[in-house]
């Protein structure tokens, strides 16, 4: 397996950790951290799509419902007053999102 593949690993298990701890503790601090962990496994799902061109656009729709559970957590995050929809994290969230989605139209030509 390649570096690519342990860190999946890595990021999957973390994930995973992540997600327990919100539900069973919903704390800012660990909605927050899921949202990293979110954003690290759909940016490396992403990266494996771009460097393994016969499972890009599959690659890619992975990265994107990836993005999008991470945008899902900070709006739940906003709307209960625990982060501003001006904050950095939610930029860089949707700053993702729409380069991911730019590469998807790329890709099945919807451009």
């Amino acid at each position: 397996m390649g570096l690519l593949g342990e860190a999946s690993e890595a990021f999957t298990r973390s994930l995973q950790i992540r997600q327990t701890l919100v539900r069973t503790d919903p704390t800012r601090r660990h909605r927050s951290d899921l949202v990293v962990g979110l954003l690290k496994l759909a940016d490396l799902t992403e990266t494996a799509a771009i460097e393994a061109e016969t499972r890009q656009l599959a690659g890619l729709r992975s990265a994107e419902r990836l993005y999008l559970q991470a945008a899902d957590q900070l709006d739940s995050m906003i709307d209960g007053g625990l982060m501003q929809p001006g904050a950095r994290m939610v930029q860089i969230t949707r700053e993702a999102l729409a380069s991911c989605r730019e590469r998807i139209a790329e890709r099945t030509g919807r451009r």
